[in-house]
Formats: C-alpha cells, sequence, structure tokens
C-alpha cells in the first residue's frame, strides 16, 4: 500500500477458534489486509470454561502455526497477546471504565480484548471516542 491511512484491522482470536479460523482468517487477511496499514492478530491465551475451552490443547499449536503463517505471509501483520498481569487490568479499567474490569464476560469471552486495540495498534484512535 502506497498511501497511508492510519487503519488497523484488528481479528481477535483464541484457541478454541481454530476450527472456523483455519479458513476464516486466510480469507479475511485476502480481502482485507491490502486496504489497511496494519493487521492487529489478538491472541487470548486466557483459557475460559464452557464451550470457549472445549478443545484448547489440541487446538493451540494449530492456531498459533496459523497465525504464524499469516504474519509470515502479510508483512504488516503482526500478534500480541492479551496481558491479564493486575497491573494491565488495572490501566484498562481506569482508562475505559472508571471502575474494575472482569477479565471475561459470563460467555467466557475476554472484556480485555474489546480494549486492547486502542493500546496496541498503530493507528490513532477514532476521534469520537474523546482520546
Amino acid at each position: 500500500m502506497n498511501t497511508k491511512l492510519n487503519v488497523t484491522l484488528q481479528i481477535n482470536l483464541a484457541p478454541s477458534d481454530w476450527l472456523h479460523a483455519r479458513y476464516t482468517l486466510p480469507h479475511h487477511l485476502r480481502q482485507f489486509a491490502h486496504q489497511v496499514d496494519e493487521v492487529l492478530l489478538v491472541f487470548d491465551l486466557h483459557r475460559s470454561t464452557g464451550r470457549f475451552a472445549e478443545g484448547w490443547e489440541e487446538r493451540l499449536p494449530k492456531i498459533r502455526q496459523l497465525i504464524q503463517d499469516c504474519c509470515s505471509q502479510y508483512s504488516h501483520a503482526r500478534v500480541e497477546e492479551v496481558n491479564y498481569a493486575s497491573d494491565v487490568v488495572a490501566n484498562v479499567s481506569a482508562m475505559f471504565l472508571g471502575s474494575p474490569c472482569p477479565t471475561k464476560r459470563l460467555s467466557g469471552r475476554s472484556v480485555l480484548l474489546v480494549f486492547l486495540w486502542a493500546i496496541c495498534c498503530n493507528a490513532p484512535l477514532y476521534p469520537a471516542f474523546g482520546f
């Protein structure tokens, strides 16, 4: 891409996503990677319970390889693992919520990765957020 657009494509992934991600991630990258300056693959390794924990151990190496292959194919793609350290959770909570942030929703999906893009992406934040 010749012109910098300040656009980041964020795709959230976890080991439990392997069954679909093996098809959808390469497809999304083929369709959208050329339209953005950066592809941010957010990788959630905080194991959930219920359906989001199914097949965790056997899918983890497969999705890691998929992510590595995609990052090798697209030079502007990179992976960031969700950091659940207490100081990071406290900073995200203070920045966006003003109160303590739970790490997971009742469904088992991460609350933090909703906000992680704002910390990790290289594109400026959307002005409507006031940051």
